[in-house]
């Protein structure tokens, strides 16, 4: 079919991924964004344990990554729903995006 991806043909290893999973999120339930960062963690081969990260109290990073680094954030607000975590979201996609520079 015309709109979907050929996974095949996707670069396979070590990603760097930033999840922000609201936890008000009624859209995306929170959980489903705890699952895709486990998941990238297991792709980049990093332990099963995350520590605090200074970027915000909401953010924590997977412990030992071998290949790329997996962040995860979970915003407590219970304003943010669905929508853009501001302010904090797009200085914390600086800093990780920043990173790469």
């Amino acid at each position: 079919p015309e709109n979907t991806i050929d996974l095949d043909s996707c670069v396979a290893g070590p990603v760097p991924v930033l999840v922000v999973a609201a936890t008000s999120d009624n859209t995306v339930p929170s959980d489903k964004g705890v699952a895709a960062s486990q998941h990238w963690a297991d792709v980049d081969g990093c332990a099963g344990t995350t520590s605090a990260l200074a970027i915000d109290p909401a953010c924590v990073g997977y412990d030992d990554c071998a290949d790329a680094d997996v962040t995860l954030c979970m915003p407590t607000d219970p304003d943010i729903g669905h929508s853009v975590w501001s302010p904090e979201g797009p200085a914390i996609l600086a800093t990780f995006l920043r990173s790469f520079l």
